[in-house]
């Protein structure tokens, strides 16, 4: 008779089916978490420069390659 049991077993068994202890709270869930509000991070600029210029650096090797094949002899 499940109907006859106390809410609070209920809430327990239910809890423990979930795999979650009686008295610990749930995760929150990405979704529900409170967004930055599109601030943006020094850390984020660094990286981006970061990125930015190893490119850049990446570009001018090829360029001193292709540069170095056409002028060779």
């Amino acid at each position: 008779m499940r109907h006859a049991m106390p809410p609070r077993l209920v809430q327990r068994r239910a809890a423990l089916r979930r795999g979650l202890g009686p008295r610990r709270p749930r995760t929150p869930i990405a979704s529900r978490t409170p967004q930055d509000g599109g601030k943006t991070r020094v850390s984020d600029i660094v990286f981006g420069m970061l990125a930015v210029t190893l490119l850049g650096a990446l570009a001018l090797l090829a360029c001193a390659a292709v540069a170095g094949r056409l002028l060779a002899p």
